[in-house]
């Protein structure tokens, strides 16, 4: 990254143990900055109050999924004018009609749980802004 920005990444995962692993990979990573929620509606809220450069989003949680948050986030986005924050899916869940809800819902790309840490960490990169690889 350029001017010293550190990366606000926003880590949206139900399980804690995952969870916890997201944040510590993303935190070795150039210096990038997560936040954890654990739910979609957590998830709204935090992007509400922050200003994240790349959100990653589980898909299955309860409360609320991971496609609800992201259309959510996207009306809220196109009604206030802010821009577009990249969401990338970030799910067990590969299937080609999972694959399409994500992209109908407003999300950017889409990662595979448990996954390869260098293509998680290059899809990160892929979405940042002024992002160098």
């Amino acid at each position: 990254m350029t001017s010293g920005h550190h990366p606000q990444i926003l880590i949206v995962e139900d399980d804690s143990l995952i969870s916890e692993l997201m944040k510590r990979i993303v935190e070795i990573e150039d210096h990038w900055q997560p936040t954890n929620v654990n739910s979609g509606i957590h998830a709204v809220e935090a992007w509400d109050n922050g200003n994240f450069d790349v959100i990653l989003m589980d898909l299955r949680m309860p409360l609320m999924d991971g496609i609800e948050a992201t259309k959510q986030i996207r009306e809220q986005e196109s009604l206030s004018g802010r821009r577009r924050t990249p969401i990338i899916a970030f799910t067990v869940m590969t299937e080609y009609d999972y694959r399409q809800k994500c992209i109908e819902a407003g999300m950017d790309d889409f990662i595979e749980k448990p996954g390869n840490i260098q293509k998680f960490v290059e899809t990160i990169y892929k979405h940042l802004p002024d992002s160098q690889t």
